[in-house]
């Protein structure tokens, strides 16, 4: 039987973007402690911050130290053939009981496919958590959390392990979908950073209270290095 993994978020107080780097959540008797946080603002500061987060954060993968993966937008959908793939798969997601699916990242993890599948699951019950059900939505947004998960990830973890450091960061999410299925990716053991330097979430989001917030400044137009 598969040993369920769960998740406490935010355990330690993270107030600075150094901080999210060096925070490191333990995993003890199959509860890991991931972080989600907003960086909200910007200041003189911010772009030379990433630039050196990326560079220490790179220097650790190469160390094997930790994985990171940043990046300025989400992909949008467009090929026929992939929204076909991704639908097969939601497919045999409620087939299996909206238990576990199994996409192109960590295909044929079965531990994994656990996480993923039940993560999607509590995704979907808090978009809906303030509308009315809908199959076709729903349809549209998990083959949407799917494909995400796939371009942010495939050929960056190769193996999930509950132990390794996981830090992935995202600029400037506004939408719900997508800060959903960031919220998604704390429930797959990942730490996650919200660069929220032009535009925050919705009242509505933060009222889910799944991410900390960090203010740093006014809301600024800058230059992010890709």
């Amino acid at each position: 039987m598969e040993n369920i993994i769960r998740f406490r978020h935010n355990v330690m107080h993270v107030n600075s973007l150094l901080a999210f780097e060096r925070i490191r959540g333990g995993m003890n008797q199959n509860c890991k402690d991931v972080y989600f946080v907003r960086l909200v603002g910007a200041n003189e500061k911010l772009a030379f911050d990433i630039r050196q987060m990326d560079e220490r954060m790179t220097k650790r993968m190469a160390d094997g130290q930790a994985v990171y993966q940043r990046i300025q937008s989400l992909p949008a959908l467009s090929s026929q053939k992939q929204a076909a793939f991704y639908e097969a798969r939601y497919q045999e997601w409620l087939a299996g009981g909206r238990q576990s699916v199994s996409t192109g990242a960590l295909k044929g993890d079965l531990q994994y496919a656990g996480l993923l599948g039940r993560g999607i699951a509590q995704a979907l019950r808090l978009y809906f958590s303030d509308r009315q059900p809908n199959a076709s939505i729903e349809k549209n947004f998990a083959v949407k959390l799917l494909f995400w998960h796939d371009m942010l990830l495939s050929g960056v973890i190769k193996q999930w392990n509950g132990k390794m450091s996981v830090k992935l960061a995202l600029s400037n999410i506004v939408k719900k979908q997508e800060y959903l299925f960031s919220y998604l990716l704390t429930l797959l053991g990942y730490d996650v950073l919200l660069i929220q330097s032009e535009a925050d979430i919705s009242e509505q989001e933060e009222a889910l209270l799944l991410s900390r917030k960090i203010c740093i400044g006014d809301f600024s137009k800058i230059d992010l290095p890709a």
